[in-house]
C-alpha cells in the first residue's frame, strides 16, 4: 500500500487472492523537510480518519494490521506524547 487508505476494490481483490494488506492512514500535519511546509490537519482529525478507515475496512480478510501516521517526525517519546494529548 502507499501511505494512504486503499481503494475498497483493491482490498476485495486482495481478499480473493489471499494476499495481506497493511491498512494505514495518511501522515497528519507538520511536514517539513523534504516536503516543504504541508500541514493538512491536526491529530484529532487524523484520529477520526483512522476510526473511519477501521470502520470501513474491518470486514476485509486481507487486512491484518492497521498503521497510524507512521511518518510522524517524532524522534523521542517526549515529542510523541506532546502530539497526542
Amino acid at each position: 500500500m502507499a501511505h494512504n487508505p486503499p481503494e475498497p476494490v483493491r482490498l476485495d481483490i486482495m481478499d480473493n487472492l489471499g494476499l495481506l494488506a497493511l491498512n494505514e492512514n495518511h501522515y497528519y500535519g507538520g511536514h517539513t523537510y523534504p516536503y516543504g511546509v504541508y500541514d493538512p490537519e491536526d491529530v484529532f482529525e487524523s484520529m477520526k480518519d483512522m476510526a473511519d478507515l477501521v470502520q470501513r475496512d474491518r470486514s476485509h480478510a486481507s487486512v491484518w494490521a492497521w498503521n497510524f501516521c507512521n511518518e510522524a517526525p517524532h524522534t523521542t517519546p517526549t515529542q510523541t506524547r506532546q502530539s497526542f494529548p
